[in-house]
């Protein structure tokens, strides 16, 4: 979502990853994070991944780790008084691994700006 001036806003509240995103809505369901799934194609390069990942480059670009999320939330908390987003990352991957921490950011620095594409 992004506010009347085309800056990004995260509603503040629990994203889950939800197992059964597919059988509500169409797979359009607000405020969820869709787990994470084979890379179509079925090879390594993870070209399309589809869903949420852990993903980790090295130098060159290549991925070293990858994880498919499949359990846990993200907790989104914003500070008006600063204008900063508090997101605590909770999850679990296909292995039963957390994939934990927590960053304090703005998000200032993302714009739907659509026209310069063009």
């Amino acid at each position: 979502m992004h506010s009347e001036d085309g800056v990004y806003v995260l509603v503040p509240g629990s994203y889950p990853v939800d197992l059964d995103y597919a059988n509500k809505n169409g797979g359009d369901t607000p405020h969820i994070i869709v787990p994470g799934d084979a890379s179509m194609g079925g090879d390594d390069a993870m070209r399309y991944p589809v869903g949420s990942w852990y993903m980790e480059l090295d130098g060159t670009n290549t991925y070293v780790e990858t994880a498919p999320l499949t359990g846990g939330e993200l907790i989104v908390e914003y500070d008006e008084a600063t204008g900063e987003y508090r997101l605590t990352c909770n999850f679990t991957d296909d292995r039963g691994n957390a994939i934990t921490g927590t960053v304090v950011t703005k998000l200032d620095n993302m714009l739907e700006n659509y026209t310069e594409i063009f």
